[in-house]
């Protein structure tokens, strides 16, 4: 017999307010076309419920914690409130006035009309707001209960939406009445083109630009939209996560949930990780901090302008400039947080398997990983394993001696992790109490089958959950997945959805700002970099609470979104982490073979392997139908999706290349975190005046060039830019700028040095990062051996730290040709290195040997082998244009070659 618990949930599913599937896996939630239409039936039909009915609960919560709430607020610097006026009497305003940030670049206001613009050092505008371009929507009242959203302006499937609410006029910032200054600080009172006032707050600061706080005066606001000119040859970055397009000219990306009827899988645009922070291939840069309902029409409506609306009273945005639009990243992440970067383990590769039956298949998955050869440190558990759902406990019926799962997990050198979701499923016996101490969030419509959301603003129950992480934390649990929590919509059409939350926010604030309490909640009970955690959801400043972002469930095949109305498959998961590298999440992993029906071709899964072992986190598993294993090693006849030999021995050479690449990942790692640069750029982005603007194109450091076959097939067209490109595979030299078709064979992708790259490495042979116990398995972790790699000399001197101790490898050309005179060298850091030398292929097309400064020539080796070992040797690898050099100690040396 059902529970009256058991049958509410059956209620919900039976609606269609849920994931598109029923079964247990570890699936992206999904709103369905009829979820879309039975909430946009109850919102239209019925309305919702009115301020005072709903909001009585979170008005008392708020108030009798309104300490806590304040503190919050301060801290993310979210809300804007009305500027304070400075001290100083106000003055009539010169025409222009020139504000400075300290870096150089210049804010040029006029006076009347209004208009501002940015300039660079060399002061040449690089970005400019032209009058009228500052923009407030005025209505007679604002009304709780309707949906401020400014995506309905954009289409007209809900008419009424799209007329805007009864009443709305638009109005412009049409001069500035007076200033006042104090310190570094200008604020101006404005008159709009009505008669009516409003007051703006600009702050210069240095490297964050010019930062911006807006609030209209008398006039009830409930839009404020910004213009910005967009010429036709600037291009656009950033913006969070997108699957159609790594640039935005031409696009309208909405900072919200909104139904998409192209998309036939999900029918939403797949949002999930909206930032609205824009990046001009100019050097300029906005970020607008504001939660509420917003827009960035991308030179889509006007082709030139960019044009920015949000749903809120008042507004906060940054206007930024940097010398390379990449450098903009910093200045973001300086504004919202440093990224957190993974633990050490989780940069070799990390295995999961959709519909885990229980220990038994664990175990023989991580015994078939070493059998086969294939590196890796990290195994995720995901659903079902608990007791219930979020219990973070194993089901004994399914785990009957998980202390010696987890110990031979340990032994054999993995780490482990689980899926998890913001719920409390309804057999739970914790549920009454969180039904008692209302720590569940109250609002119109779920889309989970598996429980109530909690309320993660709640400090009591936030804790309560932490508690919950330890007890798992004790079971072996050094990582999550987090899925779902992405039932908070803001609302549909002309309608707001409200929620109930403790901190007193409602749905248009907290549609995707819950994710950064979910993912807290399971960020702070371990120590900074010792926990991995993947996520699907985020929001600006959410790249401090998680690790990596996966980008959902997607097919498992060649699609671009839209295509066929899917969502999309590889080509649409390398768009999507191209999109989020530039909106400040430094780290991205896709399902690698896909998720969606039916299983990956072993085409389609080399070719997602050759992507994805080029990103800093790789993890892979899951790809296809239910109960059909993915593993490579999994030769069980699937028709024209059975793997071979062939399958498994090109997946383990890419697997295992993307563990020897640690080195070289964890710097770039490092340097995101200190920085925001992202160690993966897109091509467009890195070289912003090339011109070109790839999909499927992209930068590793400073020194890679990868570009997948994500359409499939045996031959792509690649562009090269101004500048030297060598051939990874077969050392042959491209320049640039061109484009060129390349051939490349199931077992290749292409891969190009670019000029300078230095790219170290672990040596060969090494099985996993995390500690082990069994002699028989290398790990990193017991011994680092000598730093492996390539080096290709450029005209301009590079350096490379590598991690852990701060010693620097770097290179520069010389006078010679072919190599003759290039050199390379080390200087030691601070602290003795874990590697204990160097085996490097430096690129010396016609060098003849090598000499180490004060020690005369280097000793030829009889083989390449004979440098993994050698004090101090070379040898020439037969027939290719690398001379491979092996020392052995970092304490400080130079080599020439000759």
């Amino acid at each position: 017999m059902m529970s009256q618990r058991q049958k509410e949930g059956s209620r919900r599913s039976a609606l269609g307010i849920r994931t598109g599937r029923d079964s247990p896996c570890g699936t992206a939630p999904t709103l369905r076309f009829e979820a879309w239409l039975i909430l946009a039936v109850l919102a239209l039909a019925h309305g919702t419920a009115s301020a005072s009915e709903r909001g009585v609960t979170g008005a008392s919560r708020a108030r009798d914690h309104a300490q806590t709430d304040s503190a919050w607020r301060a801290e993310r610097t979210r809300i804007v409130s009305t500027p304070s006026r400075p001290a100083a009497p106000a003055r009539t305003l010169d025409d222009p006035i020139v504000l400075e940030d300290g870096c150089g670049h210049r804010l040029v206001l006029h006076a009347d009309p209004f208009s501002m613009e940015l300039t660079d050092e060399a002061g040449m505008v690089i970005s400019s707001m032209d009058p009228g371009g500052f923009r407030v929507g005025s209505v007679p009242a604002i009304d709780t209960d309707y949906n401020y959203d400014p995506w309905y302006f954009y289409q007209r499937l809900f008419p009424r939406a799209a007329d805007g609410p009864s009443g709305l006029r638009w109005f412009h910032v049409d001069r500035i009445d007076h200033w006042s200054a104090t310190g570094d600080s200008l604020w101006l009172s404005l008159r709009l083109d009505d008669g009516a006032s409003a007051e703006l707050t600009i702050e210069p600061s240095c490297p964050t630009a010019f930062r911006f706080d807006f609030v209209a005066g008398q006039t009830p606001t409930a839009y404020v939209g910004l213009d910005f000119a967009a010429p036709p040859s600037e291009r656009y970055y950033g913006l969070g996560e997108y699957f159609d397009s790594v640039e935005h000219r031409g696009r309208i990306r909405a900072m919200q949930f909104e139904l998409d009827l192209e998309n036939l899988e999900d029918f939403y645009n797949e949002a999930h990780v909206p930032v609205p922070f824009l990046v001009s291939t100019r050097g300029w840069g906005l970020f607008v901090e504001d939660l509420h309902p917003g827009i960035f029409d991308v030179a889509a409506t006007q082709a030139t302008k960019v044009r920015v609306e949000f749903g809120t009273r008042g507004i906060r945005f940054y206007w930024m400039a940097a010398a390379r639009p990449l450098d903009l990243v910093e200045t973001y992440t300086g504004l919202t947080g440093q990224p957190a970067i993974p633990p050490v383990w989780a940069f070799a590769p990390v295995f999961w398997r959709d519909e885990v039956s229980g220990q038994d298949m664990v175990l023989e998955d991580a015994a078939a990983i070493r059998e086969h050869g294939i590196t890796g440190s990290g195994i995720w558990l995901d659903r079902p394993y608990e007791t219930y759902i979020t219990s973070m406990d194993f089901d004994p019926g399914r785990y009957p001696d998980p202390e010696t799962m987890v110990q031979t997990l340990h032994d054999t050198g993995f780490r482990l992790a689980g899926w998890n979701v913001p719920y409390l499923d309804p057999e739970d016996p914790a549920y009454d109490l969180f039904e008692q101490q209302g720590w569940f969030v109250h609002a119109l419509a779920e889309h989970n089958k598996f429980g109530p959301l909690i309320d993660l603003t709640h400090p009591d129950a936030s804790a309560f959950w932490q508690d919950r992480v330890r007890e798992a934390m004790a079971r072996g649990f050094e990582g999550w997945k987090l899925d779902y929590g992405e039932d908070v919509i803001h609302g549909v059409a002309h309608k707001a959805l409200h929620a109930d939350f403790y901190n007193g926010e409602d749905a248009d604030t907290m549609h995707h700002w819950f994710s950064s309490f979910y993912h807290q909640a399971y960020f702070e009970p371990y120590q900074p970099n010792d926990v991995f955690i993947i996520s699907r959801g985020g929001v600006f400043g959410g790249q401090s609470l998680t690790s990596v972002i996966w980008p959902g469930d997607l097919n498992t095949d060649f699609s671009y979104m839209h295509e066929n109305g899917q969502v999309g498959g590889l080509p649409a998961a390398m768009i999507a982490g191209l999109t989020l590298s530039a909106s400040g999440y430094p780290f991205y992993a896709s399902d690698t073979g896909g998720y969606r029906s039916p299983r990956p071709t072993s085409e389609q899964l080399l070719r997602w392997t050759q992507y994805a072992a080029f990103l800093p986190i790789m993890q892979y598993g899951g790809c296809g139908d239910n109960n059909v294993s993915c593993n490579p090693w999994d030769f069980s006849d699937q028709g024209d999706r059975t793997y071979t030999e062939q399958t498994l021995e090109i997946f383990r050479m890419y697997a295992n290349l993307h563990t020897q690449l640690f080195p070289f990942f964890y710097t770039l790692a490092e340097r995101a975190r200190e920085s925001g640069t992202p160690p993966v750029s897109a091509y467009g982005l890195y070289w912003p005046n090339d011109g070109n603007h790839p999909d499927d194109e992209m930068v590793v450091g400073d020194a890679l060039l990868v570009t997948p076959l994500v359409r499939g097939g045996t031959e792509r067209t690649v562009f090269f830019p101004q500048g030297r490109f060598v051939d990874y595979w077969t050392g042959a030299e491209r320049f640039g700028p061109a484009a060129e078709t390349i051939t490349a064979p199931l077992d290749r992708v292409p891969l190009f040095f670019l000029d300078g790259a230095i790219v170290p490495m672990l040596r060969p042979g090494v099985q996993t990062l995390a500690p082990v116990a069994d002699p028989s398995i290398d790990s990193f972790a017991r011994e680092a051996g000598r730093v492996w790699g390539f080096v290709v000399p450029g005209d301009i001197a590079s350096t490379f730290e590598l991690p852990f101790d701060g010693g620097v490898l770097w290179t520069v050309r010389g006078d010679g040709s072919g190599g003759r005179g290039d050199r390379l060298g080390y200087t030691p850091g601070a602290t003795p290195s874990r590697f204990t030398g160097i085996t490097m292929r430096v690129y010396a097309p016609d060098a003849a040997g090598a000499v180490l400064q004060g020690n005369g020539a280097l000793e030829e080796a009889g083989t390449t082998d004979e440098t993994a070992t050698c004090a101090a040797c070379f040898a020439r690898d037969p027939g290719s244009p690398w001379l491979w050099i092996g020392i052995g100690n970092l304490d400080g040396w130079t080599v020439e070659l000759e």
